[in-house]
């Protein structure tokens, strides 16, 4: 998997578009990582995952998960 540094201690793990119009997007906090160079990071904070889903990136579809809901 190719990690970019998408801004302040984020990385970037996965960015895409799919048939249809459907987006993904896959980013990481509060993590150990390796950088292009061969250097370990700590991206500073607590451990985030964030995955990021939308059906069409022409029409909103948000949707509210409620705390404790799985």
């Amino acid at each position: 998997m190719r990690r970019l540094l998408a801004g302040w201690m984020v990385v970037m793990a996965l960015v895409g578009s799919l048939a249809a119009g459907a987006a993904v997007q896959v980013m990481m906090r509060g993590v150990t990582v390796t950088d292009a160079g061969g250097a370990v990071r700590l991206l500073s904070g607590p451990a985030v995952l964030q995955v990021s889903y939308t059906a069409s990136l022409m029409e909103q579809d948000v949707v509210i998960i409620e705390p404790g809901s799985f």
